[in-house]
């Protein structure tokens, strides 16, 4: 039935297709995992700039050195700064986590319309030679049947 070679064909397109969108999916999700890891070296920077001018801060304490009220204004004003980029570095990390797990969502459901499709093929393929293999044996079967002379008009 050249139905069923049609809807195999469009099969195998659908299952292209279906690959494709799973290989974008795979660079999608691969690409927002590589932004994840640098979001966290730059959090990671930024606190450990932050616990570095601390340690500094404290060991200028300790020794009993007294900052003129500029120079404190001055500290204040660097940790200040300090935490706002901690807080921008971890803000863009829940961001790149919501990112790469909705690009891991996308992918999953990627590669299960492409399994679903090679199973649909897989069952298409299926039908077709069982098919093919009907007809050939009824074509076999017709070309051992004896021929009966036809008594015409």
């Amino acid at each position: 039935m050249p139905a069923d070679t049609h809807d195999l064909r469009q099969l195998r397109g659908i299952l292209r297709l279906r690959t494709m969108r799973r290989e974008q999916a795979e660079g999608i999700h691969q690409r927002s995992r590589e932004a994840l890891g640098q979001m966290s070296r730059l959090l990671e920077q930024a606190l450990q700039l932050q616990r570095a001018a601390l340690v500094h801060l404290g060991q200028c304490h300790s020794a009993g050195t007294v900052l003129d009220p500029a120079q404190h204004e001055q500290r204040l004003l660097a940790q200040q700064a300090g935490q706002l980029l901690i807080d921008e570095r971890r803000d863009a990390v829940t961001k790149a986590i919501a990112t790469q797990e909705q690009a891991l969502t996308d992918l999953l459901a990627a590669k299960v319309a492409e399994d679903v499709a090679v199973k649909a093929c897989e069952r298409m393929a299926g039908v077709v030679r069982q098919e093919t293999e009907q007809r050939e044996r009824l074509d076999i079967f017709d070309s051992w049947q004896p021929r009966e002379p036809f008594h015409g008009l």
